[in-house]
């Protein structure tokens, strides 16, 4: 993912360019950077040109929908990782499991979970929890416990989109109202979460000591998988909100038609002829 955000004049963040090196010689964020970049850009590209769609005019509230579904589409894929990630720090049986689960289980620092943050915004936009939008495909405990590293895939796309689309994002909303803000595009504290983003990526480091070849590769292909359906959401949503303007657009032509008929159907003939009777 991004390593920088823009200043609130600057353009959209673009994925960064790493110098040609062999697996082997690129840290695991790097190489999740280098074999997701096509991805990565598509979805930037998406959302981009998505995003003003979903900026306040007044009346605001159908576009408060649409920014409600959006958020909420990709607000499933924290509600899915990070509950399984939870469920591992709180297990008791963490640190007689291996090595894997017991670091995983105190990578991630505290107050970088999004999953309150993001049900707080989407009750705030008036939606009480995620939509099901879209192909479900969870990091699920099960998979998780035979796999558990591919919770680094998880975390460092959706973690590292915040500290980097996700400014850019941040800076949109705000310049529209404040009704529009967010708060899981921000961290408490002075330093914004810009500690927090530290912490993490320290952490991180020591997972190319622990990780085996083939556990790289398939956290390389986790997140690849994960940049599809995050674009597939995107499909998704575009044909779910093409149906309701279509439907809403029907279903307001069907309404004037009938009082149009109604305030009609008096000045008829017909009518006259009852009312002389």
């Amino acid at each position: 993912m991004l390593e920088r955000y823009p200043t609130p004049d600057s353009t959209p963040p673009t994925p960064l360019r790493y110098p040609s090196a062999s697996p082997a010689q690129l840290s695991i964020s790097a190489e999740i950077n280098v074999a997701t970049r096509k991805q990565h850009t598509e979805l930037n590209r998406l959302i981009i040109e998505r995003l003003p769609l979903a900026l306040p005019v007044r009346p605001w509230g159908w576009r408060r929908a649409l920014l409600a579904q959006g958020i909420a589409a990709f607000a499933q894929i924290y509600f899915e990782f990070e509950g399984t990630w939870s469920a591992i720090e709180g297990s008791p049986e963490k640190d007689g499991n291996g090595d894997m689960v017991p670091w995983l289980a105190n990578l991630r620092p505290r107050g970088l979970e999004r999953t309150q943050r993001l049900r707080s915004d989407l009750r705030r936009l008036g939606c009480s929890t995620a939509l099901a939008i879209g192909r479900c495909e969870p990091a699920q405990a099960g998979r998780v416990s035979v796999k558990p590293h591919i919770l680094i895939a998880y975390a460092w796309a959706m973690y590292m989109a915040i500290f980097s689309g996700g400014r850019w994002i941040r800076q949109q909303l705000a310049a529209a109202g404040p009704e529009c803000e967010l708060s899981f595009l921000s961290f408490d504290g002075d330093e914004d979460g810009e500690d927090l983003k530290q912490d993490f990526k320290a952490g991180l480091a020591r997972a190319e000591e622990l990780l085996s070849p083939q556990e790289r590769q398939e956290v390389v292909e986790e997140a690849q998988a994960l940049f599809y359906r995050c674009i597939a959401l995107v499909a998704v949503l575009d044909r779910k909100v093409r149906w309701q303007y279509f439907r809403q657009v029907a279903i307001r032509g069907i309404s004037a038609t009938c009082i149009m008929w109604l305030l009609w159907l008096p000045s008829t003939d017909g009518f006259r002829r009852l009312d002389k009777q």
